[in-house]
C-alpha cells in the first residue's frame, strides 16, 4: 500500500517539466493569463 499512485508520479513529471521548460513555457502561461483577464 505504500507505492505512489500515478497522480504522484505526473504531480512529480509535471513540476519537472515545467521547471526545465520555463522559458518555452512563459510565454504560454502569459497568454493564457492574457486570454482570461479577457474573458
Amino acid at each position: 500500500m505504500g507505492f505512489p499512485g500515478p497522480l504522484y508520479f505526473s504531480a512529480q513529471f509535471g513540476r519537472f517539466f515545467v521547471l526545465s521548460n520555463l522559458s518555452l513555457l512563459d510565454p504560454i502561461l502569459l497568454y493564457i493569463a492574457d486570454a482570461t483577464i479577457k474573458i
